[in-house]
């Protein structure tokens, strides 16, 4: 799912908003917030992509993870439990997220 959505998001970030498991997020207790998950371009030069991330990640310390464009999603935690949760939460955020997307392409009143 996060390799997919990656591809098909448009822009350099993927906005999730008012998903009650925004909650599995470390520092994040309500689900009327936001949480941006930015994307980067993939580059095989690792050198070169970590000059690109490092700085968003300085500048938002409270990024719970990022995505590489076609490649996939990147997440942590302090212990091996939270980084797991966070995977979970991330892959069902971006499967209801692709089904959003393809019930709007079917139907774009939706």
């Amino acid at each position: 799912n996060a390799t997919v959505l990656s591809r098909l998001t448009a822009g350099d970030r993927l906005e999730l908003e008012d998903y009650e498991l925004q909650k599995a997020f470390a520092g994040i207790t309500t689900h009327e917030g936001r949480v941006t998950v930015p994307i980067f371009d993939n580059d095989q030069d690792i050198a070169r992509l970590a000059a690109k991330v490092q700085p968003w990640l300085d500048a938002h310390p409270d990024c719970p993870g990022y995505l590489i464009r076609g490649h996939g999603l990147y997440t942590w935690g302090p212990r091996m439990a939270d980084a797991l949760r966070q995977v979970e939460a991330f892959e069902f955020l971006f499967e209801c997220e692709l089904k959003i997307l393809s019930l709007r392409s079917a139907n774009p009143a939706i």
